[in-house]
């Protein structure tokens, strides 16, 4: 204790806070971002839809509803419309099939659905795929 003029003062410490409470903390405040951040979608492929390969694009390989690599993607999108992100920009490499109104790209690591309504198509969303996954879709035009 000490004075200050007539008042008594306590010596001023800093209270600790243990390590483990912010890494809690922070931790449990990205998964309530990154929870909080995620879209449920519902994509149906049309009929006839137009395939791509990225690196090829001016090759169009049509595809109907009774090709393998077509009710792959409609099956894969039905089981996985949950845990979108909003997203933009461009994704290299992969598939790109065309449907309708949407567009939807099949990289290495990811599934990105494009909006197609303007002069060029426009990211809205990403899904992270397994290599393993889509190895139909993938395998379009190889």
């Amino acid at each position: 204790m000490y004075r200050i003029g007539n008042v008594d003062r306590e010596p001023y410490t800093m209270t600790k806070t243990p390590f483990t409470s912010i890494a809690l903390f922070t931790f449990l405040a990205s998964l309530l971002l990154i929870s909080g951040c995620t879209e449920t979608i519902d994509i149906q492929l049309e009929p006839n839809v137009d395939a791509y390969v990225v690196t090829d694009s001016k090759n169009k390989i049509s595809l109907s509803e009774t090709d393998p690599a077509h009710a792959e993607l409609q099956n894969w999108l039905n089981e996985n419309n949950t845990g979108w992100h909003n997203t933009m920009g461009r994704f290299p490499g992969g598939v790109y099939i065309k449907s309708g109104k949407d567009g939807i790209q099949v990289t290495g690591m990811e599934v990105v659905i494009y909006s197609t309504t303007g002069p060029q198509p426009d990211a809205k969303y990403v899904r992270n795929v397994g290599k393993k996954e889509l190895p139909l879709v993938r395998g379009i035009g190889q």
